[in-house]
């Protein structure tokens, strides 16, 4: 089983985000075409479904692949490493970690390079409505990352014999590969964060964790991104 499910996972990693990027004819616009300060309800949604998309090649299909075909024979979720647990050492992180992923967006968020880049979504008028469906669909994409990223990969590499570095920087590394779109400071932070998160699943044996962190770096890069932009305001 561990040998299919490596292939399994570096299928995914490979295709899935082939796929994804394929379908994501935003991402390879130039930046400047990209921006695009309007009420204009396809563009709003093309985002929104790239998070969605990412979450069903991500984890849907290897869910289906796993429990739908048995490709890596009758098995759990637990017996592939793949934990969703809360514990002292879950809580010990997402203390330590969030209250630092909050102040370092606050002060880089008035950025020229971080306003060129964040929101994602540009809009002049954020409505409740779209705070709302864009924080979902970031909990969708995220989700999917820490699933793919530092779930299946990750474990899969340790199942396979491999230290608990090397399995952490090939994880890392497959994932900081994905992000090369991205500005360089994005893709710098994306490595250091890829590897601390996989060092805390590993500290923890659970995902929830770093979803939690991923997460709120996320939302909070986007809300205040949204704050300081002189284009960019809150619908009434």
């Amino acid at each position: 089983m561990n040998t299919n499910y490596l292939l399994l996972s570096v299928s995914t990693a490979t295709f899935g985000f082939l796929i994804w990027f394929a379908m994501s004819a935003s991402l390879r616009l130039p930046k400047m075409f990209q921006i695009q300060f309007d009420i204009n309800r396809p563009y709003m949604n093309r985002f929104l479904r790239r998070r969605i998309l990412m979450f069903i090649l991500y984890v849907l299909v290897p869910y289906v692949l796993i429990y739908d075909f048995n490709i890596l024979g009758v098995t759990t979720l637990s017996e592939l490493d793949i934990n969703f647990f809360w514990n002292q050492r879950s809580t010990l992180w997402v203390v330590i970690l969030v209250p630092v992923v909050i102040i370092v967006n606050f002060f880089i968020s008035k950025t020229t390079p971080n306003l060129s880049e964040f929101p994602e979504i540009r809009l002049t008028r954020w409505t409740l409505k779209l705070y709302l469906l864009s924080a979902i669909t970031w909990a969708f994409q995220i989700f999917a990352q820490e699933f793919l990223y530092r779930g299946m990969l990750l474990q899969s590499l340790r199942m396979c014999g491999l230290s608990d570095m090397m399995a952490i920087i090939i994880s890392t590394g497959v994932y900081a590969l994905t992000q090369y779109f991205q500005r360089s400071l994005v893709s710098i932070t994306n490595i250091l964060y890829g590897l601390l998160a996989c060092y805390i699943v590993i500290d923890t044996n659970s995902l929830l964790p770093v979803f939690v962190i991923h997460l709120a770096n996320a939302l909070f890069a986007e809300w205040f991104a949204i704050w300081r932009h002189p284009e960019i305001g809150i619908a009434s």
